[in-house]
């Protein structure tokens, strides 16, 4: 008889896709292709572009508990506004931190930032992503 794997672990886990956007690049799930190397078990955060004009790109990033942006690499400098309040899990060449940012409260990087975003939390999680051109 053979022995297949365990149902859950294969409905949970997803390639990822590495994809270019603009001058952001992201990692990001592929249903159906079994040949790449890199798996993610957690559901993907919702970008929603709220405006891409010459000056600005603003996204709105919506996250469920454990949802993450899959790793990417921020081609231009932006600005983070919290919607609610964050409970982030920062993945980095580093490693990873938590990071708790109050809701309203916003922050600045710059252009060259590689990370992956997760909701470290038990409740959803939005903020809106301003990057400037």
């Amino acid at each position: 008889m053979i022995k297949l794997p365990d149902l859950q672990y294969l409905l949970c886990v997803r390639p990822l896709l590495h994809v270019t956007s603009g001058n952001r690049q992201i990692f990001r799930s592929f249903p159906g292709d079994s040949t790449m190397s890199k798996y993610s078990a957690r559901p993907p955060a919702i970008p929603t572009t709220l405006l891409d004009d010459d000056v600005v790109r603003i996204i709105r990033w919506d996250f469920e508990p454990g949802a993450d942006t899959g790793h990417h690499t921020h081609g231009l400098g932006y600005v983070v506004v919290p919607m609610t309040d964050c409970q982030f899990l920062i993945e980095d060449e580093s490693g990873s931190r938590r990071v708790d940012t109050a809701r309203g409260m916003p922050y600045r990087r710059e252009a060259g930032v590689s990370h992956n975003v997760v909701n470290a939390g038990n409740e959803p999680m939005s903020f809106i992503e301003i990057e400037y051109k």
